[in-house]
């Protein structure tokens, strides 16, 4: 993973030869004229041809609703939330709130805070902090927060920096009817509720007793019937209750927030490093036997929630980020109830690694549902979880719109690591680009967004599938276009050169970040077309 299955395919090259062989493959990409010339669509036809293609205001809006703040859904992209832009109630200097969290969007804590911001339609402004794990922070945040813990929220001029007094002041502060006509919706039992107010407690205390038991089963190895036990109690408490939430028929409250980001967290870590499954996919359930069904009623009604869906991450990123996070996890090799060898089955899936047998990836077209079933799609979105094209279009709209960043940063793949180092292999903010294969990597970024766009063109078709996946005209093109494209750069490049390519690719494809950079549907189709790209340089390889 991260870049390394190129190094392993083909060899390397001295830094001369590399740059000749850049040269050869820029100038044929440069060239208007000559019979040899590969023709890749420019970014702003890409961005017309997206254009064209969206369908909903919210797609439509994108860029202008993170600018102004707005939007019905959030985006982790936002530097500032003020919600819907009819109803403007607060301007930009009148924000209360300044919320400090990490850039990458893995901190669990800030995760609490962001749904708790989102769920009460707090407006917001937010500043975005390195974890000591994957950088430095600046001198500046160590004034507000004298240990660099994350996260911290201005309110009011009072600066909070802990998640828990941070929710409760949020809670307290922001309430239904509030003088200037805002309403916020109340996440606590009233107070006349002494039943409510003492169950939520009792939840409070479960909730740090289930995180104790995860935290030493995952990095210690020791304690899984203890996490079990408990896990059963949690699953009893959200069958018993008259609602899918904790507290029932109250609804969302914040000891759903409290349990959210760690039961997330659980799931995805304990399949992947034990083979212990929680979460299942629905129409799994209609012909298996659901272990968890109090839970997993539970994250179905969570997942239905904006301000859920906004801080949600998938587990391949989890499974990554917790490790350098925790000190380490423990994957089981001598578990009674499953093999390793099905425990490295799964990992492979969720890493989309290729199989030794076939050659197949979960991470290969055509994306299997619900990743073969290990984690459920998300359905739940109203656009992008239920239509592919839908999934494609957001991956295209962020690296359309950002393809200068993301070219370089892709071309670290095939640079030189940095230093100092960070823990998270996901992250080397000080990697140094290897800059002679910009123009190879920006033009494979081009084709793949111009076949993600491909299936909604035309619906024309074809005799001959094409095997980025939909049968019209404009697919067709696009394939023949990243063959052509491929052959070239091994041609011209030679196999050194598209070692590098493929490294650069494959370094993109590892790092995309969910929720970070986009959502989990659009993150499986970029990655995927990631894939296609990288498939027909090696295999135009000698």
């Amino acid at each position: 993973m991260f870049g390394n299955v190129a190094s392993s395919l083909l060899g390397g090259g001295n830094k001369s030869d590399l740059k000749i062989s850049a040269d050869k493959v820029d100038t044929v990409l440069s060239s208007s004229s000559s019979t040899s010339s590969i023709s890749v669509s420019a970014w702003n036809e890409i961005g017309k041809t997206l254009e064209s293609l969206q369908t909903t205001d919210e797609e439509k809006e994108f860029r202008s609703n993170l600018k102004g703040g707005y939007g019905l859904e959030g985006s982790p992209l936002h530097t500032v939330r003020l919600y819907d832009a009819d109803q403007p109630k607060t301007t930009n200097d009148a924000i209360r709130v300044v919320f400090y969290r990490d850039h990458a969007s893995w901190c669990p804590y800030c995760q609490k805070v962001w749904i708790t911001l989102e769920a009460k339609k707090i407006p917001y402004k937010v500043v975005k902090i390195n974890m000591r794990c994957y950088g430095d922070k600046p001198a500046s945040f160590f004034k507000l927060q004298p240990n660099g813990a994350i996260p911290v929220a201005i309110i009011d001029d009072q600066v909070y920096n802990q998640s828990n007094d941070i929710l409760q002041i949020l809670e307290r502060k922001f309430t239904p009817e509030m003088p200037d006509g805002s309403n916020h919706m109340a996440l606590s039992p009233p107070p006349t509720n002494t039943i409510l107010q003492n169950q939520a407690q009792q939840l409070y205390q479960l909730e740090r007793e289930l995180f104790s038991a995860w935290m030493g089963w995952l990095t210690a190895g020791y304690g899984k019937q203890n996490f079990v036990d408990i896990l059963r109690t949690v699953d009893d408490v959200l069958q018993r209750a008259d609602g899918p939430f904790f507290l029932g028929s109250h609804g969302l409250s914040l000891v759903d927030i409290q349990f959210a980001p760690f039961l997330e967290r659980m799931v995805a870590s304990l399949l992947y490093f034990k083979g212990y499954k929680i979460r299942t996919a629905s129409k799994e359930r209609v012909t298996t036997a659901d272990s968890y069904p109090g839970i997993n009623a539970w994250f179905d009604a969570m997942e239905e929630l904006p301000a859920y869906q906004v801080t949600k991450s998938d587990y391949y990123t989890h499974v990554w980020d917790l490790p350098p996070q925790l000190g380490g996890c423990r994957t089981d090799t001598s578990n009674k109830d499953i093999a390793a060898s099905e425990i490295q089955i799964i990992q492979d899936k969720i890493n989309g690694e290729h199989s030794s047998s076939d050659g197949t990836s979960s991470w290969d077209l055509p994306l299997q549902p619900d990743n073969d079933g290990l984690e459920p799609d998300w359905t739940f979105l109203t656009v992008t979880g239920n239509d592919e094209a839908a999934a494609r279009r957001e991956a295209v709209e962020r690296i359309s719109f950002n393809h200068e960043a993301i070219v370089k940063f892709a071309c670290r793949g095939a640079g030189s690591k940095g230093f100092p180092n960070f823990g998270a292999p996901l992250s080397d903010p000080n990697a140094v680009p290897n800059e002679i294969y910009r123009n190879s990597v920006d033009a494979c970024l081009k084709v793949v967004c111009s076949a993600m766009l491909a299936s909604q063109q035309s619906k024309k078709d074809t005799t001959k599938k094409g095997e980025g996946g939909d049968d019209n005209d404009e697919q067709q093109q696009c394939t023949m276009l990243m063959d052509s494209l491929a052959k070239m750069i091994v041609t011209e490049g030679g196999p050194n050169f598209a070692n590098g390519v493929i490294e650069s690719l494959s370094y993109l494809r590892d790092r995309i970040g969910v929720p970070r950079d986009m959502r989990l549907p659009a993150a499986r189709q970029l990655r995927a077309y990631l894939n296609w790209s990288i498939r027909f340089i090696r295999d135009a390889s000698p």
